[in-house]
């Protein structure tokens, strides 16, 4: 009797992972494969406005209010990166400062604990920058990124929940999640 006790004790410590990283983002993201060009974007999101960065790759951003994870984001912005070549790399999904702490629970029931996990001080601290991440998976990482610091010109005070499909590959329906 114990024994099954401690066995079921045992399952119930076990972290759970409702989603898989790369089985949402393995393919892409926002109707977007990884590796899409500048025409293909544009073709998606015809409202958005490049910008150049200085390694020689580009930033092309919209504003909407699209909720993702379940959370608003009442004229927010989204940020697709694109590297040297052209192609789609990377992709931010910004929200309010003060969504940090939703954000980060809504991402840790939908794909798991991070590397960092829920740290009350990852919350708790507006004097600096902050992040979570999750294990490369399958090619893709996610961050959750917090900044504070008013310095930063390209990133304004805000939370960022970061997608890297740099190696990305496979995928699953991202709908659910609010990321179709």
């Amino acid at each position: 009797m114990s024994r099954c006790l401690l066995i079921a004790i045992s399952m119930l410590s076990l972290p759970s992972h409702a989603g898989n990283i790369a089985d949402t983002f393995g393919e892409g993201v926002f109707g977007l494969h990884w590796g899409a060009s500048r025409s293909e974007i544009v073709a998606k999101f015809p409202e958005g406005k490049w910008s150049a960065r200085p390694a020689g790759d580009a930033t092309y951003t919209i504003v909407n209010s699209k909720p993702v994870l379940g959370i608003a984001r009442p004229s927010q912005q989204i940020r697709f990166n694109l590297d040297a070549s052209g192609r789609l790399t990377i992709v931010h999904v910004v929200f309010a400062r003060d969504a940090a702490f939703n954000v980060a629970l809504r991402a840790h029931k939908a794909f798991g604990p991070s590397e960092v996990g829920i740290d009350t001080d990852f919350l708790a601290d507006n004097s600096t920058s902050r992040f979570m991440r999750w294990s490369d998976d399958g090619g893709v990482v996610l961050l959750l990124l917090l900044i504070n610091l008013q310095e930063l010109e390209a990133f304004p005070p805000s939370t960022y929940l970061i997608i890297n499909g740099e190696g990305a590959r496979g995928a699953r329906s991202k709908e659910a999640l609010g990321f179709q």
